[in-house]
C-alpha cells in the first residue's frame, strides 16, 4: 500500500513539475508576444500564409539562386528584405528564387525543388529537417527523404548547400523536457544530413552552439520573434554571416554589387 502512495505522489510530482514547466514557456513569451502573436494569427497578416519572397534583378549577368525549405527557408519572423535570401539579393548580384513554405518537412522540400526542375541554378540553399524533428518523421524514412532531396538539388543546381540553422533544443519556447528530446532527436536528424551530404558531395552548413554558449538563447528576445520559435531581423543576420563565412571556405563566389 505504502508503496503505491509513493509511486502515486511521484506521479503526480511530475506531472506537476512539467505543468509548472509549460508556465515558464509562457511566461517566456511575455504579454508583448502574446498579444502581438494573437493579432498575427487571428488576422493572419502573413505569419502563417507567407511563402519565401523572390528577388530578381534586370541584369542578365545575375547569378540564378534557388532557396527552398521550412520557414527559416521564408523567413518567418523577420522582414523578408532581412531573410537570408533577402540579404542575398541586397549584397549580391543574383536574382534569388524562394520557393520556402512553413512547414515542409523534407518529403516536401522535394516537391519544392521538382516544380522547377525545367531551370538550372548555381546555387541552391537548402533549409531542411527542423519539422522532420519536431513531427517526428521516421529517420529511416528521412535518410531516404534526404538522398532523394539531395539527388533533385543537384540535378538542377551547379552548387548545393544545406544549411541547419543549430540547436533545436535550445529554442527558447519549448519547456526545458521537450527541449531535451528534440535536442537529443535533432543531433540524429543533424547526423543523417551530415553523412548523406559527404556521400553526395553536398556542402553541409549548421550553425550549431552548445546550450552554454548559445548566444540566441542567452537573449531571446533580442534574436526570436514573438513566438521565441523563430529568429527575426537581428537572428537572420548572424545565420547569414555565417552562411556567407561558410560558402566563402568553400570557395563559392558570388558576385557583389558594385556601389557607385
Amino acid at each position: 500500500m505504502h508503496y503505491i502512495i509513493m509511486v502515486v505522489i511521484l506521479i503526480l510530482t511530475l506531472l506537476l513539475l512539467i505543468a509548472l514547466d509549460f508556465l515558464v514557456s509562457i511566461f517566456r513569451l511575455r504579454l508583448s508576444g502574446i498579444k502581438a502573436g494573437y493579432k498575427l494569427l487571428s488576422q493572419d497578416i502573413g505569419y502563417i500564409s507567407r511563402n519565401g519572397c523572390s528577388f530578381k534583378k534586370s541584369t542578365g549577368l545575375s547569378k540564378e539562386v534557388l532557396i527552398v525549405g521550412d520557414s527559416t527557408a521564408v523567413g518567418s519572423g523577420a522582414n523578408p528584405d532581412k531573410t537570408i535570401g533577402g540579404r542575398l539579393a541586397e549584397k549580391y548580384n543574383v536574382n534569388v528564387t524562394n520557393l520556402g513554405v512553413s512547414g515542409a518537412k523534407t518529403k516536401d522540400i522535394i516537391n519544392q525543388i521538382k516544380s522547377v526542375s525545367d531551370r538550372k541554378f548555381f546555387l541552391i540553399i537548402l533549409h531542411a529537417g527542423n519539422n522532420d524533428v519536431v513531427r517526428l518523421t521516421n529517420l529511416k524514412e528521412l535518410e531516404s527523404d534526404v538522398a532523394l532531396l539531395f539527388d533533385a538539388a543537384k540535378s538542377i543546381g551547379e552548387k548545393v548547400v544545406v544549411f541547419r540553422g543549430g540547436n533545436f533544443g535550445s529554442i527558447p519556447l519549448f519547456p526545458y523536457v521537450l527541449r531535451f528530446y528534440f535536442g537529443k532527436r535533432a543531433r540524429e536528424v543533424g547526423s543523417i544530413f551530415k553523412r548523406i551530404a559527404d556521400e553526395k558531395g553536398v556542402y553541409y552548413v549548421e550553425k550549431f552552439m552548445r546550450s552554454r554558449d548559445d548566444i540566441f538563447l542567452k537573449n531571446p528576445h533580442h534574436f526570436y520573434c514573438w513566438d521565441l520559435l523563430h529568429l527575426n531581423d537581428n537572428g537572420y543576420a548572424v545565420w547569414f554571416d555565417f552562411l556567407i563565412q561558410k560558402m566563402e571556405e568553400f570557395d563559392i563566389e558570388l558576385p557583389v554589387i558594385t556601389k557607385i
